[in-house]
């Protein structure tokens, strides 16, 4: 009786999970939306004072260019 009732919840098992894997997966497609466009943006390098350890990483093989400021505690 019991192994009866373990072979039907196997079975049962067995099907929901070969459904789960071979159902169709359809995913929404994402656009991109730049953002507007900043009209109080500025280009160029800030004046900072040295004291405050700004600095840029510039490597040769990067496509843009950023800069980070302030120093590490500890």
């Amino acid at each position: 009786m019991i192994v009866s009732v373990l072979a039907v919840c196997f079975a049962v098992t067995l099907l929901v999970m070969i459904y789960a894997l071979c159902r169709p997966q359809t995913k929404p497609k994402a656009e991109f939306v730049p953002p507007p466009f900043e009209s109080e943006a500025q280009q160029g390098v800030p004046d900072v004072p040295k004291e405050l350890g700004y600095s840029s990483p510039d490597r040769d093989d990067m496509s843009y260019d950023f800069a980070v400021c302030g120093k590490r505690l500890g």
